[in-house]
Protein backbone atom coordinates (compact mmCIF):
# COMPACT_ATOMS: atom_id res chain seq x y z
CA UNK A 1 0.00 0.00 0.00
CA UNK A 2 1.14 3.36 -0.63
CA UNK A 3 1.91 5.78 2.34
CA UNK A 4 0.60 9.01 1.75
CA UNK A 5 3.17 10.74 4.02
CA UNK A 6 6.92 12.28 3.00
CA UNK A 7 9.55 10.69 4.07
CA UNK A 8 12.60 12.86 4.06
CA UNK A 9 15.53 11.68 1.35
CA UNK A 10 18.76 13.45 0.13
CA UNK A 11 18.10 16.56 2.26
CA UNK A 12 14.60 16.78 0.67
CA UNK A 13 11.52 15.24 0.57
CA UNK A 14 10.63 12.29 -1.40
CA UNK A 15 6.80 11.39 -2.05
CA UNK A 16 6.28 7.44 -1.41
CA UNK A 17 3.03 7.96 -3.89
CA UNK A 18 4.71 9.74 -6.64
CA UNK A 19 4.68 7.24 -9.48
CA UNK A 20 8.14 5.46 -9.54
CA UNK A 21 10.13 6.89 -12.22
CA UNK A 22 8.69 9.77 -12.83
CA UNK A 23 9.42 13.32 -11.80
CA UNK A 24 6.88 16.24 -11.04
CA UNK A 25 7.10 19.67 -13.25
CA UNK A 26 5.03 22.45 -11.13
CA UNK A 27 4.44 25.89 -13.21
CA UNK A 28 2.58 28.53 -12.78
CA UNK A 29 -0.98 27.63 -14.34
CA UNK A 30 -1.63 31.60 -14.29
CA UNK A 31 1.41 32.78 -16.47
CA UNK A 32 1.20 32.36 -20.17
CA UNK A 33 4.77 32.05 -20.71
CA UNK A 34 4.96 29.31 -17.73
CA UNK A 35 2.27 27.13 -19.62
CA UNK A 36 3.31 27.21 -23.08
CA UNK A 37 6.82 26.38 -21.77
CA UNK A 38 4.84 23.56 -19.76
CA UNK A 39 3.23 22.69 -23.01
CA UNK A 40 6.43 22.98 -25.52
CA UNK A 41 8.04 20.14 -22.58
CA UNK A 42 5.23 18.12 -22.23
CA UNK A 43 5.54 17.83 -26.35
CA UNK A 44 9.36 16.75 -25.81
CA UNK A 45 8.56 14.34 -23.23
CA UNK A 46 5.41 13.08 -25.23
CA UNK A 47 7.49 9.97 -26.01
CA UNK A 48 9.68 8.99 -22.89
CA UNK A 49 6.95 9.80 -20.41
CA UNK A 50 9.17 10.94 -17.82
CA UNK A 51 7.46 13.69 -16.32
CA UNK A 52 3.85 14.47 -14.65
CA UNK A 53 3.22 18.13 -15.86
CA UNK A 54 0.88 20.06 -13.39
CA UNK A 55 0.13 23.60 -12.44
CA UNK A 56 1.39 24.55 -8.69
CA UNK A 57 -2.80 25.81 -8.47
CA UNK A 58 -3.73 22.21 -9.53
CA UNK A 59 -1.01 19.66 -7.87
CA UNK A 60 -2.17 16.82 -6.14
CA UNK A 61 -0.39 16.43 -2.09
CA UNK A 62 1.45 14.83 -2.05
CA UNK A 63 3.39 16.70 -3.56
CA UNK A 64 2.09 20.02 -2.56
CA UNK A 65 3.10 21.06 0.60
CA UNK A 66 2.60 24.26 2.06
CA UNK A 67 5.71 24.68 1.58
CA UNK A 68 6.26 24.05 -1.88
CA UNK A 69 3.35 25.99 -2.37
CA UNK A 70 4.81 28.91 -1.17
CA UNK A 71 7.99 28.76 -3.58
CA UNK A 72 5.76 27.54 -6.45
CA UNK A 73 4.37 30.59 -6.50
CA UNK A 74 8.11 32.32 -7.48
CA UNK A 75 9.75 29.63 -9.73
CA UNK A 76 9.02 26.56 -11.57
CA UNK A 77 9.53 23.27 -9.51
CA UNK A 78 10.99 19.60 -10.41
CA UNK A 79 10.45 17.16 -7.72
CA UNK A 80 12.36 14.16 -9.14
CA UNK A 81 11.77 10.63 -8.84
CA UNK A 82 14.15 10.31 -5.83
CA UNK A 83 12.61 13.09 -4.21
CA UNK A 84 15.21 15.80 -5.03
CA UNK A 85 13.46 19.29 -5.27
CA UNK A 86 14.90 21.37 -7.79
CA UNK A 87 14.04 25.25 -8.47
CA UNK A 88 13.92 27.84 -10.97
CA UNK A 89 17.10 27.70 -13.21
CA UNK A 90 18.20 24.20 -12.01
CA UNK A 91 14.61 23.13 -12.48
CA UNK A 92 14.72 24.29 -16.04
CA UNK A 93 17.89 22.68 -17.25
CA UNK A 94 16.83 19.56 -14.82
CA UNK A 95 13.68 19.47 -17.71
CA UNK A 96 16.16 19.92 -20.24
CA UNK A 97 18.28 17.29 -19.96
CA UNK A 98 16.02 14.81 -19.56
CA UNK A 99 14.48 15.73 -22.31
CA UNK A 100 17.39 15.60 -24.07
CA UNK A 101 17.39 18.95 -25.65
CA UNK A 102 20.93 19.70 -26.45
CA UNK A 103 22.20 17.31 -24.31
CA UNK A 104 25.89 18.67 -24.54
CA UNK A 105 25.15 22.53 -24.05
CA UNK A 106 23.13 21.33 -20.87
CA UNK A 107 25.87 19.41 -19.51
CA UNK A 108 28.18 23.04 -19.66
CA UNK A 109 25.39 24.74 -18.20
CA UNK A 110 24.86 22.86 -15.14
CA UNK A 111 28.77 23.83 -13.79
CA UNK A 112 29.86 26.93 -12.56
CA UNK A 113 30.16 29.68 -13.28
CA UNK A 114 27.42 28.80 -16.16
CA UNK A 115 24.81 27.52 -13.77
CA UNK A 116 25.22 30.96 -11.82
CA UNK A 117 24.22 32.59 -14.97
CA UNK A 118 21.48 30.49 -15.59
CA UNK A 119 19.90 30.98 -12.09
CA UNK A 120 20.24 34.75 -12.79
CA UNK A 121 18.78 34.76 -16.29
CA UNK A 122 15.64 32.75 -14.62
CA UNK A 123 14.97 35.41 -11.52
CA UNK A 124 14.89 38.11 -14.00
CA UNK A 125 12.62 36.41 -16.57
CA UNK A 126 10.40 35.35 -13.60
CA UNK A 127 10.06 38.62 -12.20
CA UNK A 128 9.02 40.11 -15.60
CA UNK A 129 7.02 37.34 -16.71
CA UNK A 130 4.44 39.75 -18.57
CA UNK A 131 6.94 41.32 -20.61
CA UNK A 132 8.00 37.49 -22.05
CA UNK A 133 3.88 36.71 -22.81
CA UNK A 134 4.67 38.42 -26.26
CA UNK A 135 7.18 35.50 -27.17
CA UNK A 136 4.30 32.95 -26.71
CA UNK A 137 2.25 31.83 -30.00
CA UNK A 138 -1.10 33.23 -28.60
CA UNK A 139 -0.74 36.52 -27.95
Amino acid sequence: MLDPVPRKAHGDYSFSMQPEGLHYLLYDGDCDFCTEWAGWVALRDAEQRRFLITPWQSAPSPPMTPLLQVVSKKAAQVITDDGTRLSGGRAVLFVLRETEWHPNLIRLLEHRPFVWAIDLGYRLVAANRPRFSWMTPHR
